[in-house]
């Protein structure tokens, strides 16, 4: 690194700081606008740490929650909230790595999660506003689950 580059970094380190706190924030309020929802687990993070939240990612159960992820992510789309589908497929399926090759019963817990997680839309300037309409728009399709359901597999 010039030092050029390291006077840079060290300047921008205070808004990092901010920005971590803001998406701490923003996380606040995804976990408690949607806590109340059954079939959505959040990341946990021990008391002793704290995350950057670079992604905000809940874990959907289908059963629990009345949709798929990928049900739930093509309602989402047409709500005009991007989201990911990260970690998928898992390295142990991916055919850059020959020799990891695996079925998903090696490795089932993995397999579930890289199936079931979304990742909300997460960054320092995302508007409480906006965070509201995303948690409005997975309440809203939640409360509908049956109704989509049947209009998505037509």
């Amino acid at each position: 690194m010039s030092e050029l580059h390291a006077a840079l970094g060290l300047n921008l380190l205070p808004h990092v700081v901010l920005g971590i706190k803001r998406r701490n924030n923003v996380t606040k309020k995804y976990t408690e606008g949607l806590s109340k929802l059954p079939g959505i687990k959040f990341q946990e993070i021990t008391a002793n740490c704290t995350s950057s939240y670079k992604d905000f990612v809940i874990l959907i159960n289908r059963e629990k929650f009345g949709l798929s992820r990928d049900e739930l992510v093509v309602c989402l789309e047409k709500e005009n909230v991007m989201t990911r589908t990260y970690f998928y497929p898992p390295i142990h399926m991916q055919t850059c790595y020959p020799e990891l090759r695996a079925n998903d019963k090696a490795f089932p817990n993995t397999a579930y999660i890289a199936k079931n997680i979304v990742c909300l839309p997460m960054f320092s300037e995302l508007a409480d506003e906006q965070v509201e309409e995303v948690v409005k728009a997975i309440t809203n399709i939640h409360e509908h689950a049956e109704e989509i359901k049947l209009a998505l597999h037509r």
